[in-house]
């Protein structure tokens, strides 16, 4: 069973009122200092999720698609961009110098463009058994110059698989970042992704998509409950294309900010986790 998009903003602002969530959702955290406005009077936010460099995945394969989706960013307001291309650490080499020339290509095309956006490089890291062991055997790419670790798993893995990856990545040193959260079926059960938070220091990335586009009614729920406990740590594209799979954070920060107030908006869309300590 799935809706149209307009029920579905219509059904975020019917229960809106009722919806009182933190600027902080755990550990803690600051307010948000929010960041100035864009040219044109939009918002600055951070896109932590995004596979906007060629030639690396199955995002942009050409220099042409990595410029539009660029543009396609600074127009919705985006002025922090993670380079995430998909990662497979302990079995497939990843090259960290064509991500950064590459990367170089598109800060250049920015300084042309007089876009005044900040790039940088991370990765979105697939877990598997080896990834266990390249944990300790060498530098995991992680987001931009931190220890923020961007990670997704097997959408059928199970619960106890998913808790020790991440006591693992917390052990060996890492801040892991759980890339689009909502696929993985372990945390759609009632309470897992509440007991994950408050057992680790781990932080949840949900898809902008997700809040924008028609979801089956127990997804729906799921995200309800999960905004009312402030469990949403980031809401970023995961963008691939221009036109499909494109920056939609503009638009899901519209929605959040109706149904939860701008200060947990601006938390979870101008790269709050960054600014705790």
């Amino acid at each position: 069973m799935s809706h149209g998009r307009n029920e579905m903003m219509q059904s975020e602002r019917d229960w809106a009122p009722s919806v009182e969530i933190p600027y902080a959702p755990r550990h803690g955290a600051k307010p948000p200092v929010s960041p100035p406005q864009g040219d044109q009077g939009q918002a600055h936010f951070t896109e932590m999720h995004s596979h906007f460099v060629y030639g690396l995945d199955d995002g942009a394969q050409t220099y042409p698609e990595m410029c539009g989706l660029i543009d396609q960013a600074w127009q919705m307001g985006v002025r922090t961009l993670y380079a995430t291309p998909h990662c497979v650490p302990g079995i497939k080499f990843f090259d960290r110098d064509l991500l950064e020339k590459h990367l170089q290509e598109a800060r250049l095309y920015c300084r042309e463009k007089g876009y005044d956006m900040e790039l940088l490089p991370g990765a979105e890291m697939l877990w598997t058994p080896q990834m266990s062991y390249a944990l300790n055997q060498e530098h995991l790419p992680c987001l931009g110059y931190t220890r923020f670790a961007l990670v997704e798993f097997s959408p059928s893995i199970e619960k106890n698989d998913l808790f020790m990856a991440i006591e693992l990545m917390i052990e060996a040193g890492y801040r892991p970042v759980i890339a689009h959260f909502e696929r993985y079926a372990c945390l759609l059960k009632p309470g897992t992704a509440e007991r994950l938070k408050r057992k680790y220091a781990v932080k949840l990335q949900m898809n902008a998509e997700t809040l924008t586009l028609p979801s089956p009614l127990m997804m729906r729920l799921c995200i309800k409950g999960w905004l009312k406990k402030g469990l949403v740590d980031c809401i970023s594209s995961d963008a691939h294309h221009v036109q499909d799979r494109p920056f939609a954070i503009g638009k899901a920060y519209e929605v959040l900010t109706q149904c939860c107030g701008q200060n947990y908006a601006d938390f979870a869309a101008k790269g709050g986790i960054f600014q705790e300590d």
